[in-house]
């Protein structure tokens, strides 16, 4: 997270600008320090354990798993529109520039976090509808995905699923 720390601090002086005129995500050069691929990586727990986290993930993860729980619920009443995905990518961006400049977990913590954030950070661009690979809505429904995963590898008290039965 220190790469992506020194990166969020320079821009988060400007993350006013960034979000008011809706241009690339805060993260969005995050994965120019990356030397490999980590929405292909598999999360792994910590000797049969689950990760711990600290008080900012688990805020930052909170909230982002409000967005998407919301969001599923718009998709399955087939209530969800464009400016719902907009406001869905806007909340998920703002928590994790949260996330990225508040968390502080250690270093094997942080690189199964990596996983789980890169995955997201993936499906986002998909949302936004930049990526050809998958639907907005098939993109919000890998994100919940991914969160439930979160949940199963890392210690989150409280922490539930997202229901994706329709």
């Amino acid at each position: 997270m220190k790469n992506i720390k020194l990166f969020t601090r320079t821009t988060i002086l400007s993350a006013p600008l960034l979000f008011a005129f809706a241009t690339q995500p805060v993260w969005a050069d995050a994965d120019a320090h990356d030397h490999h691929d980590l929405s292909s990586a598999t999360l792994e727990l910590n000797q049969g354990q689950k990760w711990a986290i600290d008080a900012p993930l688990r805020q930052g993860m909170n909230a982002i798993h409000g967005s998407v729980a919301g969001a599923i619920e718009q998709i399955h009443a087939n209530q969800m529109s464009a400016s719902g995905y907009q406001q869905l990518t806007t909340e998920i961006n703002e928590q994790l520039a949260y996330i990225f400049e508040n968390c502080e977990l250690p270093a094997d913590a942080d690189a199964q976090l990596h996983i789980v954030l890169a995955n997201v950070m993936h499906d986002l661009e998909a949302v936004e509808g930049k990526a050809e690979d998958k639907s907005p809505t098939d993109a919000v429904v890998s994100i919940a995905q991914m969160l439930n995963s979160y949940g199963d590898f890392f210690d989150h008290q409280g922490w539930q699923a997202i229901d994706l039965s329709h």
